[in-house]
């Protein structure tokens, strides 16, 4: 049984079911005073409204309202096994597009502080909440910004690392790889691509991050560098 610990919130652990991850997740969650049930209704309730959680969305998106925050949330312990692989060094800057409630900016500020971090959100809720936790906890190297990942110019605000999930839609996310395609030709790239679609995009039609070093497959992740 995956226990919470308060002196060991972000565990590494070995042999523990995916349902468990959740489970501490949410307590994870509830300790660092992340308010996602009260958010998730708010949104709720504008999409039951209005048919879209975004109030200027004029185009199909997805959004993953109306589902668990366990459903499309990285489990804490997952992304303290995915850093470890990593290794990100002293000055390194991490970017995650489609950040949610910005837990990774609290695995990383515990096990590497001297790593930079930069998320980006779409939805208004969840990145104000987001910045709010992470301005609470006083991680000073961390923040989340309002911004549509699919859009973002990679070439001008590099990072080191890329977590991507399955943040919006498939054209969203295909637009979101072939911009970080572009900021590979002058940097090396290591792309985190948790999700089905995000991991069908790059294998089927992005031989420079599949093919060229060999990945890591986990069950819910992919690790791809580009050289």
């Amino acid at each position: 049984m995956l226990e919470f610990r308060s002196d060991d919130p972000f565990p590494l652990v070995v042999d523990c079911s995916y349902e468990e991850q959740k489970s501490h997740a949410a307590q994870v969650d509830d300790w660092l005073g992340i308010q996602t049930e009260t958010i998730e209704n708010q949104l709720k309730r504008r999409l039951s409204l209005s048919g879209s959680p975004h109030t200027d969305d004029v185009a199909p998106r997805e959004f993953w309202v109306g589902k668990s925050v366990q459903t499309f949330s990285t489990p804490y312990t997952e992304l303290r096994e995915i850093v470890e692989i990593l290794a990100p060094q002293q000055g390194q800057m991490v970017f995650d597009l489609g950040a949610g409630y910005g837990r990774l900016a609290h695995v990383l500020a515990r096990h590497f502080p001297e790593v930079w971090f930069k998320g980006y959100e779409l939805v208004p809720e969840r990145q104000r909440e987001a910045q709010r936790a992470i301005d609470f906890a006083k991680l000073e190297k961390a923040q989340v910004i309002l911004g549509d990942a699919s859009t973002l110019d990679f070439t001008r605000d590099p990072a080191d690392f890329y977590f991507m999930y399955d943040f919006g839609s498939r054209r969203d996310v295909e637009m979101c790889v072939e911009n970080l395609k572009n900021a590979a030709r002058n940097k090396s790239t290591v792309v985190v691509a948790r999700g089905g679609r995000s991991r069908d995009i790059i294998e089927k039609s992005h031989a420079w991050l599949a093919q060229v070093v060999r990945p890591v497959h986990r069950d819910h992740y992919s690790i791809y560098r580009s050289s």
